[in-house]
């Protein structure tokens, strides 16, 4: 998974982004090398565990239920679109904590309406 969010800039406003054609959607700017104005979060692997199922984060993870919705979001300082798997801050971690309830921590620079909102799209696509 990866999720762009615009920077906060250092006198505590957030960096605007205005495409104006097709081109200038996040994803082609971050991919050209344009990172100035956005901070870019990737997911770490989860580990497939054969017993329960379903995936887990990496043992160094709070405790969650095998599921296909957990994921943990990891900082991309440099721009990159993978996760590097030593040195990374955790910004969002999802997980799933009983049949119908699952758990989720942040960080800056999300909100927490960023965060349900990610959350809520995790749904979507599995």
């Amino acid at each position: 998974m990866l999720v762009l969010v615009p920077k906060i800039k250092e006198d505590g406003l957030i960096a605007v982004w205005k495409p104006m054609k097709e081109s200038d959607h996040m994803i082609r700017q971050v991919e050209n090398g344009y990172i100035d104005n956005v901070f870019s979060l990737v997911s770490k692997k989860q580990v497939r565990n054969k017993l329960h199922k379903g995936y887990l984060p990496k043992p160094d993870d709070r405790p969650v239920l095998p599921s296909i919705k957990n994921f943990v979001l990891v900082s991309s300082s440099d721009g990159t679109l993978v996760a590097i798997d030593i040195g990374e801050e955790k910004v969002m971690q999802f997980g799933k904590l009983a049949e119908d309830l699952f758990g989720m921590t942040i960080r800056w620079p999300l909100s927490i309406f960023q965060g349900f909102g990610i959350a809520l799209s995790s749904f979507d696509f599995r």
